[in-house]
């Protein structure tokens, strides 16, 4: 039986008439006395344009049959990309579109309302954690085999700081969403790129740097020279420098750092205070949006860790003014890209 999008898919090709029957993960589909076509149904999450061209290019590379993108929401920009690169789609808002050999479907369709809720993204630091500890080894310098960098279930809880049932009901979660391949690696960048939307660090800005006290820092367990114990990592633009990404305009400004807990958080507020408005902040800070970046610190040569590759690209994708034009242009020496 193929996922929910498959079978939406096959509900609204038959509202207009087709005949579709369901073949494992494919669709044989027919209109009329016309010839059957194999398509091959492809989840992805909302696609803009440029991702959607990625997306396109991927799918081109991989499997028989017709492509067809499922997503939630396809933007006209995105639909064009596909369109023009020849392949289906399907908007689950109502809209399908099918071109392939001797079968052109292009119609608004009625959208039957859900009888169940449809599977989410994880919620909290479940999801986040479990998608950036996929990423992380999909991003591995070894990663193109995976079954040598990918992560075990109980490995994954682990590194996210999460139970075992709850990163398995993640990946479960991942699986229905289209966000892994058959294999279990995560599919880039879709996975990345949903994993921004729930990637919110709250930074507070301080009046004073947080890694000028030898003894505030060793108290509150910021392990700068251990690297194997959780810890106090730089993160943002400079995280950003440190691994050589393109920074517009090379201005990494203020430090960034992220700690692993809010007890450190708050300790750092009431030691160090906060700005005051219109003061030039000496340091923001923020919890890890999950443990695991603090548990994964890089050596980067900068006289204090960094947070993984995949966290300071999730931190980029914040930055609306140049974060998506930074990581357009980032094609990292030191791993792979995942967005």
């Amino acid at each position: 039986m193929g996922t929910v999008g498959t079978r939406e898919l096959a509900r609204a090709l038959r509202a207009l008439g087709a005949t579709v029957s369901e073949s494992g993960a494919e669709l044989e589909v027919a209109v009329g006395d016309g010839p059957t076509v194999v398509l091959r149904p492809v989840t992805r999450s909302v696609l803009s344009a440029g991702r959607a061209a990625d997306v396109a290019h991927s799918v081109a590379e991989q499997g028989a049959g017709a492509p067809v993108i499922i997503a939630d929401k396809i933007p006209g920009p995105a639909r064009e990309v596909l369109t023009k690169a020849g392949v289906g789609w399907f908007d689950r808002r109502g809209h399908v579109r099918v071109h392939a050999a001797g079968l052109l479907i292009d119609a608004e369709v009625a959208v039957a309302p859900a009888k169940a809720p449809r599977a989410t993204f994880p919620s909290g630091r479940t999801g986040v954690g479990a998608a950036v500890a996929l990423l992380m080894a999909a991003s591995l310098t070894d990663s193109g085999d995976w079954r040598s960098v990918a992560p075990t279930t109980t490995e994954l809880a682990d590194l996210a700081g999460v139970a075992v049932s709850g990163a398995s009901a993640a990946l479960k979660s991942f699986r229905v969403l289209g966000y892994l391949n058959g294999d279990g690696s995560p599919v880039v960048p879709d996975l990345f790129w949903a994993t921004v939307e729930h990637w919110k660090p709250r930074w507070i800005s301080l009046a004073q740097p947080i890694d000028a006290d030898t003894k505030l820092t060793a108290t509150l367990g910021a392990n700068f020279d251990d690297l194997a114990q959780a810890g106090w990592c730089l993160a943002g633009d400079g995280a950003a420098a440190a691994w050589h990404a393109p920074i517009v305009g090379g201005d990494v400004g203020v430090r960034q750092w992220y700690v692993p807990s809010s007890d450190v958080l708050d300790t750092l507020r009431w030691t160090l205070g906060e700005a005051s408005p219109g003061e030039r902040p000496a340091a923001h800070v923020a919890v890890a949006p999950t443990p695991l970046v603090c548990r994964r610190r890089v050596d980067r040569g900068v006289g204090a860790p960094v947070e993984p590759l995949v966290a300071t690209g999730l931190d980029l994708a914040l930055d609306q003014a140049r974060g998506h034009e930074t990581l357009e242009q980032w094609e990292p020496i030191d791993g792979h890209r995942v967005w």
